[in-house]
């Protein structure tokens, strides 16, 4: 029976310790820069644009 609880508590160390881990890249996103690469992504394909003409 000990061994049970033992596993079981391992478990949700371990899922908790993921969960952390997972969430803390969410709050690193910067406006700033995201705007930067969207402006340069936008002006790369103007340059590189195919024309399916």
């Amino acid at each position: 029976m000990k061994i049970i609880i033992g596993i079981i508590i391992f478990c949700v160390v371990f899922l908790l310790i993921a969960l952390i881990l997972m969430s803390e890249g969410e709050d690193r996103t910067d406006p700033r820069e995201d705007e930067e690469q969207e402006q340069y992504l936008k002006e790369w394909c103007k340059k590189h644009r195919k024309d399916k003409r």
